[in-house]
């Protein structure tokens, strides 16, 4: 992300740093999904796919 939203960048990499229970890949394109999203360079498919990458704990689903 560029410098004028380091505050996101710094917001986002605490946040994925925490999520322990999520894959390299989903990490990946979900930075890049919320890069888009600054940019107005989002499309459904993208999200789509993101969400589809997400691990869910089967004691959240309930």
């Amino acid at each position: 992300m560029g410098a004028l939203h380091s505050d996101l960048d710094t917001a986002v990499a605490e946040a994925l740093s925490a999520a322990i229970d999520q894959s390299t890949e989903f990490k990946r394109r979900l930075r890049k999904l919320i890069e888009n999203a600054t940019t107005s360079n989002l499309g459904d498919d993208d999200v789509r796919e993101v969400i589809e990458l997400a691990t869910i704990d089967d004691g959240l689903e309930e």
